[in-house]
């Protein structure tokens, strides 16, 4: 909290003519706040936290609040807040702690608009490292979750003579249509300097929890392909995923696992060489 606190707008208390905005700093608190419950899996609780921080973004959308105050730099904004993070955050966990179809709808409202802050930062000339690959997994994430979901609802209490809706086809290849995305345009946005599935992609412009996103997601993918293969269901959509890339998503979770067993480690340091050490 003390570091957020270094890195936001310190309202002047003694300053009478200081409008005391500490909005950046709660936005930020908030967030940090819900990230750690997220790390200890209480998602409930990190959903709420960052539905404070979501609020505070929120009310500067109408025509009274001003905008929110930043730390400056030679008169220059050291960051904008746009809710960027917030609205990831929010995504996620509505999605992980999701137990009923319009639950997931809101997850994916959400991360709509987190993808409109990226580019609206963007815009703004912040956020320029940032790629947009951990919202095109976390698109696909939630897609699987609302596949996962119908299927279960529809084996409980759809008619199982209807296979169509028995194997959820439409939501399957749904699920499809996201892994294609993400597979076709992951080279380019992340610079890999290759295809997903080489071996000498190099994943450095990518975080540790989004590189295990992607990992999961694929594999996820196959599992549900095999299954569907084996029960012979029709699909529309293209499969983007093939041998090579899932094993490039198995060896990216054993680097993680188990960095000292793996041909991409450098011998001192505990993170693969083809990783970053940041989210």
């Amino acid at each position: 909290m003390q570091a957020v606190g270094r890195d936001c707008h310190v309202p002047d208390l003694d300053d009478p003519d200081d409008d005391g905005d500490d909005r950046q700093r709660n936005h930020l608190k908030f967030l940090v706040i819900g990230a750690a419950f997220a790390a200890a899996n209480k998602w409930g609780v990190a959903l709420s936290q960052g539905e404070r921080a979501v609020a505070i973004v929120e009310r500067i959308k109408g025509t009274y609040p001003p905008p929110i105050r930043v730390r400056e730099e030679n008169g220059r904004p050291l960051t904008h807040i746009s809710g960027r993070e917030a609205y990831f955050l929010c995504a996620s966990a509505q999605r992980i702690s999701a137990s009923k179809p319009w639950e997931l709808q809101r997850a994916r409202q959400l991360l709509d608009k987190a993808k409109e802050a990226l580019e609206i930062d963007r815009e703004k000339g912040f956020a320029k490292k940032t790629t947009k690959v951990r919202f095109w997994s976390e698109s696909l994430a939630i897609s699987l979750s609302e596949y996962y979901l119908l299927r279960w609802i529809n084996e409980k209490l759809q008619d199982s003579n209807n296979e169509e809706e028995r194997y959820c086809d439409k939501k399957a290849n749904r699920t499809y249509d996201h892994l294609d995305h993400l597979l076709s345009h992951i080279e380019t946005e992340a610079r890999l300097g290759a295809r997903f599935s080489d071996p000498s992609a190099d994943f450095r412009r990518l975080g540790r929890i989004t590189i295990v996103s992607i990992a999961v997601n694929i594999i996820q993918c196959c599992v549900i392909r095999a299954f569907r293969v084996s029960k012979e269901r029709p699909d529309s959509a293209v499969f983007a995923a093939g041998a090579d890339d899932l094993k490039q998503a198995m060896s990216l979770l054993d680097d993680l696992l188990d960095p000292q067993q793996t041909r991409h480690i450098e011998t001192d340091s505990r993170v693969g060489n083809r990783f970053v050490r940041r989210r």
